[in-house]
């Protein structure tokens, strides 16, 4: 009766390792899932716009730099202001479709 408990003690061990590593597998390591940031889940979005060659997003009154046009090149300098809301972040891919800039 010993050995069955301690078997089973042992082979519960281990359901229960495999698990925690099934689990502790982030999900953004799918291809192709993008999964928002924490902060970003439960921030007041409150607007979209485009200032000059920038498209940016208001975030809790913070502008978010999403996208650039193409025709954008040379040395690129980001604004510390777009349209009176401070620059505070770049998203991922913003430059994603600039070749010419540096």
């Amino acid at each position: 009766m010993e050995n069955k408990n301690h078997i089973l003690k042992r082979v519960l061990a281990c359901v229960m390792v495999v698990l925690m590593a099934v689990t502790a597998v982030p999900m953004s390591g799918f291809v192709g899932l993008e999964l928002p940031k924490w902060s970003e889940m439960f921030a007041t979005r409150a607007s979209a716009a485009t200032s000059g060659l920038y498209t940016y997003s208001v975030v809790n009154g913070n502008a978010i730099i999403t996208g650039v046009s193409s025709s954008i090149s040379g040395e690129v300098v980001i604004p510390d202001t777009l349209d009176g809301c401070k620059v505070t972040n770049i998203a991922r891919k913003a430059f994603n479709k600039c070749s010419n800039i540096e």
